[in-house]
């Protein structure tokens, strides 16, 4: 482990860095893969962070394994938070209760997590993004893998993990103030609807138990769902946690139409929200339903918050403006706002 701690991410661009890496440390010939050797090695950076942030890197790995030509495909992501750590072990787990491919719905194999580099490396995900082809794919084939979202949601909240963490009211309290705060002062106008969206949603918010909780995702939208014909893989799995399970379904509806205003895409997304919450309503309590408004309208917010205050993009005041409506409209659907 020596050579790695002297590693940084950069180092991972070099081709023949990357490939004594692998060669050392992951696929080094020990049993299943014995005999195999590294041959070429190709590189493609997804995001590499300026500020230490998290960075990630999809490698394909060409492989001489007993005489025969084979191809290994793994993505890379480091977290200088060291959260790879607990992400790693919640995908074994994960993938030794069921999402191993054993049906459809399934995660990308976990592989190695290096905690002195904080790298965790897994199997690469099967398929495209469903982010990227909702507004290309036929109607028939869009409304299966939206039926197949609600499906994994399903498998994943019916998972019991006991040693992953609960979120609690007073970090929720403290993730919302900050948005509130934050909003506020890029948008004096709407400050004081900010204020009440974000009261409204804490007090709904409180009315569900913790024993209430089960596992969730918390950042399940598109362009982490990937899809084909015979795959429906998940990956991110940093924010998951025991929360209320309506969060990610508020979170997925709001992530379809936010992709679809920013995209101008043209697809039915009413149509397509009807489907996802009535798969995932046969076998769910109603009372998850009548929440998902709630976390729809957060989930505004929290776009609105990542946009100009993480990515530092300029105010428009217009799409602010709508956003924050959206927010009111949907805490008026739900029955906690008046008009």
């Amino acid at each position: 482990m020596t050579a790695t701690a002297r590693s940084d991410v950069r180092d991972f661009l070099n081709r023949k860095f990357a490939i004594d890496f692998f060669k050392r440390y992951v696929f080094a010939g020990d049993g299943g893969d014995g005999g195999q050797e590294i041959t070429d090695c190709r590189i493609r950076p997804l995001k590499l962070s300026k500020r230490g942030g998290k960075s990630v890197i999809d490698f394909t790995l060409h492989l001489r394994q007993r005489g025969r030509q084979i191809s290994k495909s793994v993505v890379c992501k480091w977290r200088p938070d060291g959260r790879g750590m607990q992400s790693f072990r919640l995908l074994r787990e994960l993938w030794s209760k069921g999402f191993d491919g054993t049906d459809d719905l399934m995660i990308p194999e976990p592989i190695a997590y290096f905690p002195v580099i904080k790298l965790l490396i897994t199997a690469r995900a099967k398929g495209f993004e469903l982010a990227h082809t909702l507004g290309m794919r036929p109607k028939k084939a869009v409304r299966f893998s939206i039926v197949q979202a609600s499906n994994w949601l399903t498998k994943l909240h019916g998972t019991r993990i006991d040693w992953v963490r609960g979120r609690s009211l007073e970090e929720e309290k403290r993730v919302l103030r900050r948005w509130g705060v934050q909003l506020g002062r890029l948008h004096p106008t709407a400050r004081e609807r900010l204020h009440r969206i974000l009261l409204v949603a804490l007090e709904e918010e409180k009315s569900v138990s913790p024993e209430r909780f089960l596992l969730t995702h918390g950042d399940f939208h598109q362009a982490n769902i990937f899809v084909d014909k015979t795959h429906f893989s998940v990956i991110d799995f940093d924010q998951s946690c025991y929360f209320d399970p309506a969060s990610d379904l508020g979170y997925f509806i709001a992530q379809l139409n936010i992709r679809k205003k920013r995209h101008r895409l043209r697809f039915d997304s009413e149509g397509l929200e009807d489907l996802f919450l009535g798969e995932y309503m046969r076998t769910a309590s109603p009372q998850i339903n009548k929440r998902v408004p709630i976390y729809e309208a957060r989930a505004y917010l929290q776009h609105l918050f990542f946009d100009y205050c993480i990515l530092n993009r300029e105010i428009d005041a217009a799409e602010f403006d709508y956003w924050v409506r959206r927010s009111e409209q949907c805490l008026q659907t739900g029955g906690v706002m008046n008009g």
